[in-house]
């Protein structure tokens, strides 16, 4: 049983993440990395100013609580 499981691995590999890039089944994930990757820096200060605002609500809470 092993034999036959090391024999298709292969495959599987082929099928999982050969095939789908030459059946343009990967284009809309290329595309969003692209996409990603471009505007990374606008992206990761959005990110960061989303985070501070939360942790900022949640601090506030905690006061308000507190008093």
């Amino acid at each position: 049983m092993g034999t036959a499981s090391r024999d298709m691995r292969p495959y599987e590999l082929f099928a999982r993440y050969v095939k789908p890039r030459f059946q343009g089944a990967t284009t809309r994930l290329k595309n969003a990395e692209r996409y990603a990757m471009a505007r990374w820096s606008e992206l990761d200060e959005r990110q960061g100013n989303a985070i501070q605002a939360a942790t900022e609500r949640h601090q506030q809470e905690q006061r308000l609580r507190q008093s």
